[in-house]
């Protein structure tokens, strides 16, 4: 008997309403199929490749057209980086709806069974979720290369919404997480420098400068 969406699950749009339902949930482009069973923890490595190559949408894996956007967190908006490539505005939406992922924060990332060759994506990869989801839309994106991968350059944004516990979020909700985002960067950037102090305060300056700027994109106050 196939799978069925969960009860509380909407449809799925129409680029991802062809995609197979796994444990109740359309089932993402991106994942990984680990020991014969779609991993929804693990992105395949290959169609990240795929998707950027030929310009695919991260979630239903069919080709973007004009609206390409980010799904990231408030730790992405300030440094612009991301190791996601964007997906259909639809995509993203229904990912910021139902995904259990971006709408449980509480909830906690299992490891403990991931297969021991499976890859992070490139960069530093943070699994405590933000608390807030970002809707980033882009159309001036790039793709680098790091030591353990490859990363995109968000680049500035055409539209930014923000979600939270699957709903549009509001200036009041997103401020503590922005806030709590922005400390574990700093925390970050204190642990990478810590052998050299010079380097660590051109670091937090330059973090402060993408601080400020971020912030002209939270949601607006009431």
């Amino acid at each position: 008997m196939p799978d069925k969406l969960r009860r509380g699950v909407a449809r799925p749009p129409e680029h991802l309403a062809t995609r197979p339902i796994h444990r109740g949930y359309p089932l993402p482009y991106f994942v990984a199929t680990v020991g014969g069973v779609p991993d929804f923890r693990v992105a395949d490595p290959a169609k990240f490749d795929n998707c950027r190559r030929n310009s695919l949408c991260w979630v239903c894996g069919k080709a973007l057209g004009s609206h390409k956007v980010f799904v990231i967190g408030p730790m992405c908006v300030v440094n612009r980086t991301t190791s996601e490539p964007p997906s259909h505005r639809a995509c993203a939406e229904y990912s910021a709806s139902y995904c259990p992922h971006l709408i449980h924060p509480q909830a906690k990332r299992r490891t403990e069974t991931l297969p021991d060759d499976h890859l992070n994506p490139g960069g530093q990869m943070i699994l405590e979720n933000p608390g807030v989801t970002v809707l980033w839309e882009s159309n001036n994106f790039s793709y680098y290369t790091v030591p353990n991968g490859t990363l995109i350059d968000i680049g500035d944004p055409i539209k930014v919404d923000w979600w939270t516990e699957g709903h549009p979020a509001s200036r009041d909700e997103v401020v503590p997480k922005f806030r709590d985002s922005l400390e574990r960067l700093k925390h970050l950037t204190a642990e990478h420098y810590a052998d050299d102090p010079g380097e660590r305060d051109a670091a937090f300056l330059q973090l402060g400068k993408q601080a400020y700027d971020a912030m002209r994109y939270l949601p607006p106050g009431m």
